[in-house]
Parts: C-alpha cells; structure tokens; sequence
C-alpha cells in the first residue's frame, strides 16, 4: 500500500503565477532584502582598547555620587566567549586582572582594592557578559554576583573611539571612552552587513514558486511570506543565506500539485524531502540540473513519468527515493554511471522490463529497493560483484530464472528479499552476512543451505524445498526471531534452541514433514497458536501467509497430534499422542518412548490387563452412539478422551472395568465429520484408536 493510502487530501490545487502573484512575491522580496536579511559583521570585538571612565553622579546618594568625577584610566580588554557574547577585562594598579563591567569605574571610586577593605574579587563579575546583537547594537548580558542589572546609553563611535554611559539598577554609573589600539573602526565593527545578495531574489522566488504550486494555503504548516524565509517551515539555509534544505517530509505537510520549474534554481539546494504528500506530474526532470543536490526523496506522492537517465549524472546525489508512485517505464541502465549513489528507492511504481546489470557498477550503492513493480526477467549475474550492497529488496515483481550461485561473494550484504516472484533453482550457498533472508511464494528447490550464521530472519515458506533445517542456523538467544518455512517438504528434527524461552518468535513450520517430540514444549507455548492466514496483494493478486507473531506447527504427520500442539500446551503428553508414519497400511499410529512416530508404538500391551478394543460402529455417521468393547484381564481404571486432529479434547470420561468384557458408548450427536482418536490411559500404559464420523 503507498504511503499515501493513510492521508486524507480534500484538495487539490494547481496554477501558475497571476500578475497579482508576482506584485506579492516583489514586495515580499523587497521587505525582505530591507528588515529580514541575516546580519554578519566585518570582524569582532577581540582586542584592547586605551580606556578612560569618569564616574558619573547617578543622585543615589549612596556613596557612589561622592565619587563623581573619579577617573580610571587604563586598558580594557574584550575576549569573544560564545557568539556575540564577550569577557571584559580591566587590570588595576597592582596589576591584578578581572572581569569588570563597569570598565574601571568601580577602581576610580573605591582605590585599586574596590572600597578599601573590600577584596579584590568583589571588583570581579563573572557572570555578565558585554554583548554585541546580530542589529549590530552592544549591551550587557547578565548580571553581577550582586544580581544588579547594567546597561548602556548615549552611544557615540568617531572611527576607532566609542563613548558610552553605562548604569546599572542600584544607582552606580559612568562615562566610557575606548579606544582600539588596533585602529579598527567602531562603524564598520558594530554595522550589520547583508550577505544574502547572491541567493535571496533567485530562491524566495523558487519558494513563493513551490508554495503557490502545491497549494500552500492548505497545508498543514503554511509559511507566512511575510516572514524572513530561514523561518520557513522546513526551509534551511547555508552560511551564505542560500536555501540549502526543503525538509517537508516524514509525515507529510499536505503539499498537493507539481513541482515548478523555479525549483531548479536552488542552486545550492542538497536536501529535497517532500515524502508523503499529494505531488503529482512528471516533475522530475526539472530536478537533474540540481548539481548539488544530495538527497531527493519524493516517496509517497502520485509522480509520474519515466526515470530521467540523467539521474545517473547528477555528481553529488546520494539518495533517490520515488517510492509509491505512479512511475511508469524500464529502470535507466544509465543510473548504473553514478559514482556518488547510496540508496536507490523505487519501490512500489509501475515500472516495467528488467533490472539492469550496469547498476552493479556503481562502488557506493547500499540499499536497492525496486519491490512491486512489474519487473521482469532474472536478477543479473553480475550483482555478484558489487562492492558495497548492504540491502537487494525486488519482492512482488515478476522476476524468473535463478539466483546466482556467487550472490554469496556479496560479504556486505544483510538483506535479500526476492519473495513473490518466479524464481527457480537452489539457494546460493555461503550468504554468511545474510541477517534476512526472504525467497517465499517462489519455485525454489533443494535444501536452505548451511552457512547462513547471521540470520535473524528466515522466510522461505511456499516453495518446493526438502532436506532439514540446517544445523548451523543461529539459535533463539542468537537472534533469530523469524522461521517461516511453511508449505515445503521439509522433514527432520526441530532443534530445541530454535524456540525462544521469551517468546515474540514467528515459528511457522506448517505443512511439511518435520517428526519426533518438542522438548522444549514450554517455550513453545509461550508463543500464541496462529491459525489464520493473512492476506498479501500484490497487484491483481493475492498471497496468503503469516506475518504475526506466534507458532504453527500443523499438518506435520509424524509430529504428535500431526503437529496441532495446542493439546501438549494444555498439559498432554506428548508421547503416546497420535501421529501418522506415512504407511497406509497401518494405524493407531503414535509416539513412542523415543519420540519417533510408529505402527503401534502404545499399544494394548502397554495396559498390561488390556487384551482387547473395538469400536462399532466404525466409521459412525454423526449422530450414531458408538460402542467401544474392552476385554480386561483385570479390573482398572482408565481415563477415555476422543481428541480431534488439532488435539483439542471432544469428551473425557473416567471408566472403572472389571475382568471380562467391559462396554462404554460415545455419543456423536454434536461431533461434526472428520478424523478422530480415543485415548485410553492408565497408570500404567496408553492406547490410542483411529475414529471416523461420517
């Protein structure tokens, strides 16, 4: 299903620019160049200046007016500690050095010991900072050890002097000359200069383009055009005010109409992420002279059109992801030039023809993704030699022929998923770097080969294989937490460690031949019994399978109750329970003490004063009352259950017997059609019987 499937659009828009647009986009690009640039400044405020700072009277009438007119004269230092923020320095006349905001003022009232008696650390403010805005005007930030709060007025710059009054909430204040011994000039340090010439008209044009386009009024976060464009939604410019990222993906932001043909004017763009929106057209072409570009993820939109060859050309581009779409034609061979290319993403489209083998040449790719196409054809050989390949994913295509048997030379290789298709032939050998392996609904033969130590997930149901489950295959506690090998022709022994003791497995080895005990039932039972199928369409077809968490292990005939375990999780025992060894010409077949499925393998014997059984009738039509005959050599009690091929108990009943012929009848009145056993147990012994109701 395209990710589109779970939004809901309610409109959808398409037009170009009216002469009203275009009178709109100008005046917003003319405020912008005016009040919304962003602001650099020619250099900062590092460096030391010849200070002179007169105290000046505040009418506190605290001391500090008795200090009017007091002068420090001296250097100040200013030392950038974060963006815009800096240290200021003063050193006073035993040359101790501290942080001061009131540059000097509080050494010219109080002496070089800051009010006599005082130590020289309460002349230190650690904690307020002389700032510079990105307006290019100066403050403080903070505030004093004391918690007073400083500020400045009546700022004068005459070249590389500046004169200002600072004063501060508890009634101090003064008069500030500096001047910069490195001769730099106090308009050019504190003017703000625009840098975003190059790029603002040419990209807010692209923007308003894009907006307008995709009927920007609906979106789910529109943009105020009116606004500086770095506070866009999803807009991200570079150092140089260029925009270098439109992010809008993820969740969508209900972008519904084409891509303009402004968008590839964003010269510097490197991001494109419009995932999960309504964007339609064949737009993509306008989009390859994006040189720069890194990422183009358009996945979850209704594009269409063929694949541009150019693709393969664009020099920087790491990510193309059209998937679900409405993409149409063959994939480019021409894509297979790209040097830069890592995740290549155009799954669920309608493209046509055969992958191309010239994509194996490309020494960067990592993740092919080309799921529910209508590919054709086989997957070329010389994907053996890619260099780089972590993820192959062409399930749901069309795709025939076999698997190369060197695909195993791939050592980066984590994922192949080629399930839902044509396939024929053996699995290669040797895909050790394999975590997940999916081949199902396929035509595969032969054994799952060994080798496979770094699965995780192993689905390979619906084909044709026989042989056992490798020995090698990683444990539960290694990691594997999916076994699908359902409808194969598979049989042997079902390795204990495969089933987790902590559950959330998927265990589906239903419909094959696999035989003996579980002897680790309880870990089994952890898992829930999955019975229904779901459901998986792919085009015009559908494909049933199991996706859930859980276990089924039926229709395994040499498994006890043929593999319907839900009884031994209820508390049965296993050994004794029906099963079938294959040969018609026996029955009562069961498990023995070995865990082996047998002709009789608990018979009458094993009742030691059993001699007899018989059931009449049998077959019994539903409804009929069945008798069943016991010929005893000693009185015993037994417990009788009928159990049907999922091991679930009909009826149980207690039966006390004495020497002789002993009979008992089982009613069928609410007992549907099928197959059937009774169980007789004992203390010492158990004895099943095949039933059929008609």
């Amino acid at each position: 299903m395209k990710y589109t499937a779970f939004f809901i659009f309610c409109l959808f828009f398409a037009s170009s620019l009216s002469a009203q647009d275009l009178r709109y986009e100008t005046e917003v690009l003319e405020q912008y160049d005016r009040e919304n640039q962003k602001k650099s400044f020619v250099g900062d405020l590092t460096g030391i200046c010849d200070a002179v700072t007169t105290v000046t009277s505040q009418g506190a009438g605290i001391g500090w007016d008795e200090c009017a007119d007091n002068v420090y004269e001296g250097i100040v230092e200013f030392e950038l500690t974060t963006e815009f923020l800096y240290n200021i320095y003063t050193t006073n006349a035993d040359g101790d050095r501290f942080n001061d905001a009131s540059f000097g003022g509080y050494y010219a009232c109080y002496g070089s010991n800051a009010q006599g008696s005082m130590p020289n650390s309460d002349a230190n403010f650690p904690t307020i900072y002389f700032e510079l805005t990105e307006q290019g005007e100066i403050g403080f930030s903070g505030s004093s050890q004391w918690g007073e709060i400083f500020s400045i007025s009546d700022v004068v710059m005459n070249g590389a002097q500046l004169n200002f009054q600072w004063s501060n909430d508890y009634g101090e204040g003064a008069a500030v000359q500096l001047v910069r011994q490195d001769g730099q000039l106090w308009e050019e340090l504190l003017a703000p200069t625009p840098v975003c010439s190059i790029c603002s008209e040419t990209d807010s044009l692209a923007l308003v383009a894009l907006y307008n386009s995709t009927n920007g009024i609906e979106w789910e976060i529109q943009w105020d055009l009116s606004a500086p464009v770095e506070s866009w939604y999803g807009v991200t410019l570079n150092e140089s005010c260029c925009v270098s990222e439109i992010d809008m993906g993820f969740i969508g932001n209900n972008l519904v109409g084409e891509i303009p043909d402004e968008i590839g004017n964003l010269s510097s763009l490197e991001l494109l992420d419009l995932d999960r929106n309504m964007i339609s057209g064949e737009g993509l072409s306008k989009l390859i002279g994006l040189t720069g570009l890194k990422e183009m993820k358009l996945a979850g939109n209704q594009i269409s059109g063929e694949i541009p060859i150019e693709i393969g050309t664009m020099p920087n581009l790491e990510v193309f992801s059209l998937s679900a779409n409405d993409l149409t034609g063959s994939i480019p061979a021409e894509i297979g030039t790209s040097q830069s290319l890592v995740v290549f993403s155009t799954s669920n489209n309608e493209l046509t023809g055969s992958l191309p083998s010239e994509l194996s040449n490309m020494p960067s790719l990592e993740i092919l993704f080309s799921s529910r196409n209508l590919l054709t054809g086989e997957i070329p050989s010389e994907y053996s030699t890619f260099t780089s390949l972590r993820q192959l994913s062409v399930w749901g295509n069309a795709i025939s022929g076999s698997l190369d048997e060197d695909l195993g030379d791939v050592t980066t290789l984590e994922n192949l998923a080629v399930d839902y298709n044509q396939l024929t032939g053996e699995i290669p050998a040797n895909m050790s770097s394999l975590t997940r392996l999916r081949l199902s609904h396929n035509k595969l033969e032969g054994n799952i080969p060994v080798g496979l130590l770094s699965l995780q997930e192993l689905r390979v149901n619906d084909n044709n294989l026989t042989g056992s489950l490798p020995g090698d295959l990683p444990s539960a506690n290694d990691g594997l937490f999916t076994i699908n090998v359902s409808n194969n022709d598979l049989s042997g022994v079902i390795r204990d460690d495969l089933i987790s003791e902590y559950g959330g497995q998927r265990i589906y080895l239903d419909n094959n031949n696999f035989e003996s005990c579980i002897e680790t039932i309880e870990n089994l039972c952890i898992h829930n019994f999955v019975e229904e199928l779901d459901t998986v369409f792919i085009r015009d077809t559908f494909f049933l399978t199991r996706l859930s968490q859980g276990y089924n292990l039926s229709n395994n005939p040499k498994l006890p109750w043929e593999g319907n375990l839900q009884n031994a999780c209820e508390g049965s025992e296993q050994m004794g329970a029906p099963c079938d060894d294959g040969n018609p010409d026996t029955e009562n077949d069961g498990i023995d003490e070995d865990c082996n499925c047998s002709e009789n393998s608990v018979s009458t014997k094993d009742i030691s004063q059993l001699e007899s059984i018989s059931i009449n009738p049998n077959p019994v039509s539903s409804g009929e009352r069945m008798i069943v005959s016991l010929v005893v050599n000693q009185g015993v009690d037994m417990t009788a259950q009928l159990i049907d091929i999922t091991g679930k108990v009909i009826t149980n009943k207690q039966i006390t017997t004495t020497e002789g012929k002993n009979e008992f009848t089982i009613d069928s009145q609410s007992i549907n059609a099928g197959l059937y056993f009774l169980r007789l147990s004992s203390e010492d012994g158990v004895t099943t019987k095949k039933v059929v109701v008609q």
